[in-house]
């Protein structure tokens, strides 16, 4: 018998210390599961912390974008009496909506376009709504309404901007110079204008309020003419935001 024809011991000794048992390649497969897995867990945090980031940025734009459209139509407010410029309404609640706030006063920033008939007075209302669409009815929208044809005998509902969603309430209040007032009534032409206007908005819900948002806004004021429904003249107040 030719001893060639059957391998050596020491030939199975050499090829079996070079290969690996299933134990080892069980281990193996465990570790480099383990290993993808940890992979895995922080590329998926790392994505849930971007989507965060960017919805909190999402969120501060609109919430910049809302204080500065209401600050400037404050700061413009208009109100010299007369036929176009003698709005000034608050109230705890709007005809248009369940949650509290309302304010309607006239300004003097209209954008005037070329081709376009008509003057920079304009009047501004500002309310809440229900979320179209929205399954959360414990906030709303805050939105923003524009009337530029004072002087039409039949008022159409204006068209609604939306300024900023997830709103819960808005409390408007005016300083007479000592003290903060919740309401201010233009009854008579007599009346005097507050020196300023804060606006305080509330955000989120009650099981997850959110940051709120305050604008105050001085005004000041100096006497003007008006006339009155007799056709006599009287003196009365202007307002304009400095």
């Amino acid at each position: 018998m030719n001893p060639g024809a059957f391998p050596s011991s020491a030939a199975h000794g050499s090829r079996d210390s070079d290969a690996f048992t299933l134990i080892e390649i069980l281990l193996a497969s465990v570790g480099a599961a383990i290993i993808f897995a940890a992979i895995y867990g922080v590329f998926t945090n790392a994505m849930h912390l971007r989507q965060k980031a960017t919805a909190r940025i999402h969120d501060a734009e609109l919430r910049a974008r809302a204080f500065h459209v209401m600050q400037a139509d404050l700061r413009d407010a208009e109100i010299t009496g007369g036929v176009l410029a003698s709005s000034l309404t608050t109230s705890q609640t709007a005809n248009q909506s369940q949650f509290p706030g309302y304010i309607k006063f006239t300004t003097s920033n209209a954008e005037i376009i070329d081709g376009q008939v008509g003057g920079d007075v304009q009047e501004i209302e500002y309310y809440i709504i229900n979320t179209p669409n929205g399954a959360d009815r414990n906030s709303g929208t805050l939105v923003r309404t524009v009337n530029r044809n004072l002087l039409a005998t039949t008022q159409d509902l204006p068209p609604q901007q939306e300024i900023l969603d997830g709103v819960t309430s808005m409390e408007v209040d005016f300083y007479d110079g000592s003290t903060w007032q919740t309401t201010w009534a233009l009854a008579d032409p007599n009346d005097i204008l507050p020196q300023a206007v804060r606006v305080h908005i509330e955000t989120g819900t009650k099981q997850s309020p959110g940051m709120p948002i305050d604008i105050a806004v001085p005004w000041t004021t100096t006497q003007f003419i008006g006339t009155s429904s007799t056709g006599t003249s009287s003196t009365g107040s202007m307002s304009t935001g400095s």
